[in-house]
């Protein structure tokens, strides 16, 4: 149960940095850059939605082809 909780909390620390992370990748400020730690979460994160992205464009297309197989096209 520690552990949900502990994971919980992460997320919703994450969920909170995202904005200010973005922003800083898109407008870097040199007077206060941002550390590399954040830096590798966020390339983590991005790659993670770019997986996530491509297998739901493989499912969607999978499903599409099946469709079409069944109606005999």
């Amino acid at each position: 149960m520690f552990r949900t909780r502990e994971l919980a909390i992460t997320r919703q620390r994450s969920k909170a940095l995202l904005p200010w992370v973005e922003q800083n990748v898109r407008n870097p400020d040199p007077r206060y850059p941002l550390p590399e730690h954040l830096q590798v979460w966020y390339v983590e994160l991005q790659r993670e939605r770019w997986v996530k992205n491509e297998a739901a464009e493989r499912s969607l297309l999978h499903s599409a082809l099946r469709r079409l197989h069944v109606k005999g096209c």
